[in-house]
């Protein structure tokens, strides 16, 4: 295991910015997820790290010795990407001992080193009778699996994942960030997983890292992320965020018929509403306390989301956990009173 650390990486293309002075730490034995959306910066992360890529100007240290200089092979680190990157005519069993026997002959263990520390792999994985199987004759979910025994095989000290679970079903990636955070519990290896994916960082990662445009928005726990960004863009990006611009007028925020109180904002002046769908109240109103129509109810398997018109102004979405009282009793062309509970509201 090792301690990783990247100081002020900059990597560019032009005038593109992969990466605009990054520097994080990560401790020895974390699962850290690189989150952000598409074209953050996140992928060029790992690969700098892993050693596939190389930055403009910038420091990789693991473990307090510099591996800027080093490729990939040298770094020891195991890489799964979301396209499995099996060899189609090989078995599961050779796939998985492949970096093994490619090892220079004085590294290379003896054949029956292979065959044991190969058939443990499998039967870690769930996959102790699929050693003679072709890659065509597995699932995308035993496909990912045989990837990351490949990648455990060398006994890696850092092991990156770059969108694993992306090419499979909602079904099979909640399965296997299950086996995933049960296998690295068991490993304890310092682990980075790249991912677009809010809930799956959130679920599996002991820190997770916001980045935006090459530049890190927010470093911390799952739990830091969803109750205290760092910043605007990161509260804007966690938790199916709806951004409203309006105006302040009275220390009150205007957003049709829906109120918001901002006595640090000044009269007449623009700002912008941030909130996410359990940060809202709805209930049942008539007359005059209601401020709004219900368009559509959707109700999940684990909450109901209410979308609700506001009498001249935008449609907001709220989040009610299933089973509670409220949450059963809303319907199509219902008339309601909405409000906000908690947001964050920042001069536009």
């Amino acid at each position: 295991m090792s301690s990783i650390e990247a100081q002020n990486l900059v990597k560019g293309w032009g005038r593109a910015k992969g990466l605009n002075d990054v520097s994080l730490r990560i401790q020895d034995g974390a699962l850290v997820a690189l989150l952000g959306p598409s074209g953050s910066g996140k992928t060029t992360l790992l690969r700098i790290l892993g050693g596939l890529d190389a930055a403009d100007s910038g420091r990789v240290i693991f473990d307090s010795e510099e591996v800027t200089g080093l490729a990939s092979a040298e770094r020891g680190v195991g890489f799964v990407f979301q396209s499995y990157a099996l060899f189609r005519h090989l078995s599961v069993f050779e796939n998985v001992a492949f970096g093994l026997r490619v090892k220079p002959r004085r590294e290379r263990p003896s054949e029956s080193l292979i065959r044991s520390r190969v058939t443990e792999l499998l039967a870690r994985i769930g996959l102790p009778d699929h050693g003679e199987r072709l890659p065509h004759q597995l699932s995308g979910g035993q496909k990912q699996r045989v990837a990351l025994a490949r990648a455990l095989a060398v006994e890696p000290r850092i092991l990156l994942l770059d969108e694993p679970f992306g090419a499979l079903d909602a079904k099979v990636r909640a399965e296997l960030r299950r086996w995933l955070r049960e296998l690295h519990h068991d490993l304890g290896l310092t682990t980075i997983l790249v991912t677009h994916d809010q809930e799956e960082a959130i679920e599996l990662a002991d820190e997770v890292v916001v980045l935006n445009h090459g530049r890190i928005e927010h470093q911390g726990s799952p739990r830091s992320l969803v109750d205290a960004p760092a910043s605007a863009f990161a509260r804007e990006f966690i938790g199916d965020a709806q951004v409203f611009d309006g105006l302040v007028d009275g220390g009150v925020f205007h957003l049709g018929k829906l109120r918001v109180a901002a006595l640090a904002h000044a009269s007449g002046t623009k700002a912008r509403l941030v909130v996410r769908p359990h940060e809202l109240r709805v209930a049942a109103a008539c007359g005059d306390t209601a401020n709004g129509t219900i368009p559509h109810v959707a109700f999940l398997p684990a909450r109901a989301k209410v979308t609700v018109a506001v009498d001249d102004g935008p449609s907001v979405v709220v989040a009610l956990a299933r089973g509670s009282d409220e949450s059963e009793h809303f319907a199509k062309d219902q008339r309601v009173a909405v409000d906000v509970v908690q947001a964050f509201l920042q001069a536009g």
